[in-house]
């Protein structure tokens, strides 16, 4: 943001003086506003004092998102796994399932016995029918961004991929926003430079997510996505899976099935529309394709 200047007049008679600043954020990320100085000077400029009175503030723009209408409630149906469906029908507090403890969980439902027993925090799982959890595995591999292979989305195949990495992330941002509503809990995954899987949104939800989103960049040596949920599952977040990239092929298809076994419910979501193979291997696997593509490149976003 460039040195913006303004002047008033002050003095005993005067009203006070109220400066408005309009920033419009560009791209997302992080940025810097002010500070801001005030400078008096006499009108004979004999005097001059600058004294600070805001200080510089970071400001974290999130991701814009899009409409999703195809993506309902129906597109959830059966999300929550058979094992959470039997919690709570009956039975001793020792036989309720306990999963680690997170973070906000009321005290009251930590199993101390059990706790103790294993060496770290664990909670009981009380509730007959809690809503699922979602997470969602955004692919930051540059691979998957360049060379589309569609004469109207050519464009996006430029500068390495980097103008389709930032509609996906837009993508991501929607899908968020549309399972925050029907979810407990909405995780975000992706691969962090330093070869760990980097979460966001354990505490936060909706909010945390989109704060990642403003921070992920696409790089070379990224993992594959597939590498990336293992991880996921061992921090008890199950439920919905949406996996988020620029394209797919069978081959990743076939092993994002395998990698989300203990998961009920699946979507891919895609900038291009997968290739028939790529469908059947997910129909089978009880995932739903969910293609968003560029505006104005071809018709609006659908579900199947």
């Amino acid at each position: 943001m460039t040195n913006a200047e303004t002047y008033a007049t002050v003095g005993r008679r005067t009203p006070p003086a109220v400066l408005d600043v309009e920033a419009l954020a560009m791209h997302r990320g992080r940025g810097l506003v002010g500070p801001v100085t005030i400078r008096v000077e006499d009108p004979f400029g004999l005097l001059r004092v600058d004294r600070p009175v805001v200080r510089a503030e970071e400001v974290v723009v999130v991701p814009a998102s899009v409409p999703l209408a195809a993506l309902d409630t129906g597109a959830l149906a059966g999300a929550v796994s058979a094992d959470e469906g039997r919690v709570g029908q009956g039975g001793s507090a020792d036989d309720s399932e306990l999963r680690p403890y997170r973070p906000g969980d009321p005290i009251r439902r930590v199993h101390w016995g059990q706790s103790a027993r294993r060496g770290e925090l664990h909670v009981r799982q009380t509730t007959q029918a809690q809503p699922p959890e979602a997470v969602i595995a955004l692919d930051v591999r540059r691979e998957s961004y360049q060379r589309l292979g569609r004469d109207d989305l050519a464009e996006l195949s430029d500068l390495g991929g980097d103008a389709a990495f930032e509609h996906a992330v837009v993508v991501a941002a929607s899908v968020a926003r549309a399972l925050a509503a029907r979810t407990s809990r909405v995780v975000l995954v992706s691969d962090d430079p330093d070869g760990i899987t980097r979460h966001a949104g354990d505490a936060g939800g909706l909010t945390d997510v989109l704060v990642g989103l403003a921070d992920v960049r696409v790089r070379s040596d990224a993992r594959d996505v597939t590498e990336v949920l293992p991880d996921v599952r061992g921090r008890d977040v199950h439920g919905m899976t949406a996996v988020v990239t620029g394209r797919c092929t069978a081959e990743q298809a076939a092993e994002l099935v395998s990698a989300t076994i203990g998961s009920s419910r699946g979507i891919l979501a895609t900038i291009v529309p997968p290739e028939p193979v790529v469908r059947g291997i997910l129909d089978r696997g009880g995932w739903r394709t969910l293609v968003v593509p560029v505006a104005g490149a071809s018709a609006q976003g659908s579900l199947r």
